[in-house]
């Protein structure tokens, strides 16, 4: 197996967490680095243990997709957590993690608008994907996966072309950093918005989010696995019903709507035996956005 050319020494340097990536994992390739924290976590690795890599041979995205990294040219990193706040709140992880990158990146000269739920984009084009899962700890107990894929060092030269039109980098933006310098300061930035949802600031940490999120106003659109979809700007969702329940679990509800009104980023399940229970009209419509 090869080594990793992670700059332990730079990270270590930069880190300034307490708990967060104090327990540092590198490898040369891995098929998914949140695989290898799931590994981690049988073995007994502790809260806030990291996985970074080199490569991916099967990293993956949102429904299934596969996150595309150049060997050396990006971060990709999984964080292993126990969580010490209720199950309900673990839907709200994927926001908190991309709040606390887009301040990381800011940081580092950078700054990321944040798209609903799970990305972040400089100059409109894609830079970074959030991914969460969870799954029961062998010790009891909830765990929770985060990885973050971070596009840092490529050059145009090294997206596929399907992807050269949607994606950039740091440093294609004019941000000359590190792997390691972006792992740092994300889990700096994560741990005490991390710490604050444990402890109860769920609604302050939303706001945090909101104020830099970029969706208010816009269209977004919404589509389920069999194809209908949704389609609203913030003057148009009065037409639709609020919901302020965040829903979590490994794969993603079959459907449900959402809301782009800056009161908050609500959802509620949708399909037809929770709207039957509800005594709404059935229909199916809705699941994340694109």
């Amino acid at each position: 197996m090869a080594e990793s050319t992670f700059d332990r020494a730079a990270f270590s340097a930069r880190l300034g967490t307490r708990r967060l990536g104090r327990r540092l994992i590198a490898r040369g390739e891995v098929s998914s680095t949140n695989d290898v924290a799931w590994e981690a976590l049988a073995e007994g690795a502790p809260d806030g243990a990291a996985v970074v890599a080199d490569v991916q041979t099967a990293g993956r995205g949102r429904d299934g997709r596969r996150w595309h990294q150049s060997a050396g040219q990006g971060l990709a990193l999984s964080l292993l957590l126990h969580p010490g706040c209720e199950r309900r709140q673990l839907a709200t992880l994927p926001l908190i993690a991309g709040l606390a990158l887009a301040r990381a990146l800011e940081r580092l000269g950078a700054s990321a608008e944040l798209k609903w739920p799970n990305d972040l984009l400089l100059s409109g084009r894609k830079v970074s994907g959030i991914l969460a899962e969870s799954r029961g700890a062998p010790q009891g107990g909830d765990a929770v996966v985060v990885g973050a894929g971070v596009n840092v060092l490529q050059s145009p030269e090294d997206f596929p072309p399907e992807l050269a039109p949607l994606a950039t980098s740091l440093a294609m933006e004019g941000c000359a950093t590190t792997r390691e310098a972006v792992a740092a300061e994300f889990l700096n930035e994560l741990e005490p918005l991390w710490t604050l949802m444990q402890e109860g600031g769920r609604e302050q940490v939303l706001e945090a989010w909101r104020a830099r999120a970029g969706i208010w106003g816009r269209e977004v659109r919404a589509q389920t696995p069999a194809g209908p979809c949704v389609r609203s700007t913030r003057q148009s969702c009065a037409r639709l019903p609020r919901f302020r329940r965040y829903r979590f679990s490994p794969a993603p509800p079959s459907a449900f709507s959402f809301l782009t009104s800056r009161r908050g980023v609500s959802s509620r399940s949708c399909s037809p035996s929770a709207r039957k229970r509800r005594g709404a009209p059935s229909h199916n419509r809705a699941n994340k956005p694109a």
